[in-house]
Parts: C-alpha cells; structure tokens; sequence
C-alpha cells in the first residue's frame, strides 16, 4: 500500500474546510533571516510581522494541544475567527486529523522548519511534527486582515522528498 497521502485543508469562496486526498503526501516546518527578493525567511531570526507574535503564539498553543492528544481543542483555538473554523468543517477536519494521528503516530514535538513572508499580511509557516511512527509536515497560511491574524489554509504531508527540498 502506498503510504503517501495527502490532506489539504483549504478556505473555499463561502469560508468552508475541507480535506481533499490525492496521490502525494502530508506537510509541516522553521526559519528566520528574509531574502527579500523571494520574501523567504532562512537561518537566524528575521524581524517578524506587525503583530505576528499574535499568530504565533496560536500555532505554539495549536502544537502543545496536539502533543496532548487534544485534536478538538487544537483546531478551535487555532481556527477562532477563521474562515474555515466554520463548525461543520471544524468537524470534518478534526476528525480526518484523528484518523492521520492514529496512523502515522500521535505527535510528540515540533518545530518550525521555514517562514514565507509575502508582503506585511501575508506569512506561511512550515513546521514539521514528530509522530510515533512517521513525521509529518504541516504548511500553514496566515493573512492578517482587518480583525487580526487568522488561518487561511493548512496542507499536511508525509513525504518525505517534499520535506526534504522544500
């Protein structure tokens, strides 16, 4: 059986998540220091966005709350004011979350793997999850729009060739 799977969490024109499967894998991962030219964070600390602490400290909250095995409460602190934190979405995506972690492990850490910044609002982060059984990347889109910082879209992925030359 082909492990490699991919869930896509995405924000449709009427605010909706959903997952989609398709035949690649699951994302996640760090960085710092801006090449200003691509807009990519590398390296050491890079200054941050106006108010991107804010975000932070939710997808800090978000990991913590995985690590714990606290799906439901990871994703509504994460996705409050979201657009795809809509109740009925919310539902399907945590419980194709549950089905990932019983696959691939419950997560046991983190750490943030790369910073994408596009303009002042606009900001990616890409982390990756240690599982108990296979790691796990996560890529998650930010927009600071004008009720503060909320989530665009989360791609998770196991692959591990997407994780190595992204």
């Amino acid at each position: 059986m082909n492990w490699a799977h991919t869930a896509r969490i995405w924000a449709g024109s009427l605010g909706m998540a959903a997952f989609c499967w398709s035949g690649s894998a699951w994302a996640q991962g760090e960085s710092a220091n801006t090449d200003s030219a691509a807009g990519i964070a590398i390296g050491a600390r890079s200054k941050g966005l106006d108010g991107e602490s804010e975000i932070r400290e939710k997808l800090e909250g978000f990991f913590a709350a995985l690590e714990d095995g606290k799906v439901r409460t990871a994703f509504e602190q994460l996705l409050k004011d979201s657009a795809i934190g809509e109740q009925g979405s919310l539902e399907s995506l945590i419980e194709r979350t549950n089905e990932v972690l019983a696959r691939f492990g419950e997560v046991s850490g983190n750490e943030l793997m790369k910073t994408k910044r596009r303009g002042q609002r606009l900001v990616a982060y890409t982390y990756l999850s240690h599982g108990e059984i296979f790691p796990l990347q996560w890529e998650i889109f930010c927009y600071r729009g004008s009720k503060g910082w909320q989530i665009l879209d989360i791609t998770v992925n196991n692959d591990l060739v997407r994780i190595f030359t992204d």
